[in-house]
């Protein structure tokens, strides 16, 4: 099973859970282990997310996405394997900055999310390159097989 749960969202994003999936199956894609995933949403508010920061990247600020990978899949295939935690503030801001609906927004720090929980990271120019250069090529492959226009 592929799948992105969303545990708490505003109804103003209007995220579709079929579009979800669809994120959820091409991100899969790129994991090695074949395996199902199942990822687990929440939006916060600004408070909380920088306490979230500040806590688990010691960064005392808001942001928009933060991505947590658990550890064990504690032997249930459905188990979620990643929470991925987004500002709702912040995506409406980057919406209006990148000229797209927030709900396209917030599709694409979903998939930035999925994919750091999958190991990929920009830390480093080299990580950089190798998260952008497979984020670029999901969304090509969204747009393309599905559709869906993500920033």
């Amino acid at each position: 099973m592929f799948s992105i749960d969303i545990v708490h969202a505003p109804e103003s994003l209007e995220l579709d859970p079929d579009v979800l999936t669809t994120i959820a199956e091409a991100v899969t894609l790129c994991s090695s282990d074949g395996e199902d995933w199942v990822f687990a949403v929440a939006c916060v508010d600004d408070e909380r997310m920088r306490e979230l920061n500040a806590l688990y990247r010691s960064k005392d600020a808001p942001t928009d996405v933060l991505s947590f990978r658990y550890s064990a899949r504690f032997d249930d295939p459905d188990a979620t394997i990643g929470d991925i935690v987004i500002s709702p503030a912040f995506v409406s801001a980057q919406a209006r900055e990148y000229g797209v609906t927030e709900t396209a927004e917030a599709y694409t720090l979903i998939l930035h999310g999925c994919l750091h929980i999958l190991g990929y990271d920009h830390e480093t120019d080299e990580e950089y390159a190798a998260m952008s250069a497979h984020e670029m090529s999901m969304k090509q492959l969204l747009r393309e097989q599905h559709s869906l226009i993500l920033r």
